[in-house]
């Protein structure tokens, strides 16, 4: 479920939602309050989803780039 004051994620770079991840996770741990917790937790999930997409388009792109390498290289 995302958090509905959750702008654009795909405006930062991986550095700013690291940093976000970071200052959210201490904040979490910060408050006892679970209504609070909740809400953050449901941030830190927004952001760790959107870092996981993005490894994992990162991780399709070079994927491609190898096959493309692959018809390249003919031994025989």
């Amino acid at each position: 479920m995302t958090h509905p004051l959750v702008t654009n994620l795909q405006e930062h770079t991986d550095d700013e939602l690291q940093s976000k991840l970071h200052s959210l996770t201490n904040k979490y741990y910060m408050t006892y309050n679970p209504s609070v917790q909740y809400q953050i937790q449901m941030i830190i999930d927004d952001l760790q989803n959107e870092l996981a997409r993005r490894v994992a388009t990162r991780q399709i792109e070079q994927s491609e780039e190898l096959k493309e390498l692959d018809g390249l290289i003919n031994i025989n």
